[in-house]
């Protein structure tokens, strides 16, 4: 089994050719991302609730707690790269980023102002 955050609850959901493993799950301060290398797991610092994606790289992508879209650097920073747009009143709108390249080139998600209808995008820590 996968030691995560807490035992071995949670979910793993991308791996990269290095073995480095990304997830999230439930941890001692409530839960969050995990990147789990060389046999050992810890929590991902900052916002990131979810990780989703690993690239050869070591970024990670994912979702923060307040959905935005999200990318954790090898150098330990940790950048909003998308920010969902003013919803509708009694809707939420979403943003999340799905995958990772080697350059850290991201792809993912945003959802209109009702949550409903969700475009792709891409984004980089450049800009696009």
């Amino acid at each position: 089994m996968l030691p995560t955050l807490q035992g071995n609850l949670g979910s793993p959901t991308g791996i990269n050719d290095r073995g480095q493993i990304v997830g999230y799950g439930p941890s001692a301060s409530g839960g969050g991302a995990f990147l789990h290398e060389n046999g050992v797991t810890r929590q991902l610092p900052g916002d990131l609730a979810i990780a989703r994606a690993i690239s050869e790289a070591g970024h990670v992508v994912g979702s923060t707690t307040g959905s935005r879209g999200a990318m954790w650097s090898p150098d330990g920073t940790l950048s909003i790269i998308c920010t969902p747009v003013q919803p509708a009143v009694n809707y939420t709108s979403t943003c999340g980023a799905w995958g990772v390249n080697t350059e850290g080139i991201a792809v993912g998600w945003k959802s209109d102002k009702y949550g409903q209808y969700t475009k792709a995008y891409k984004w980089s820590l450049a800009g696009f």
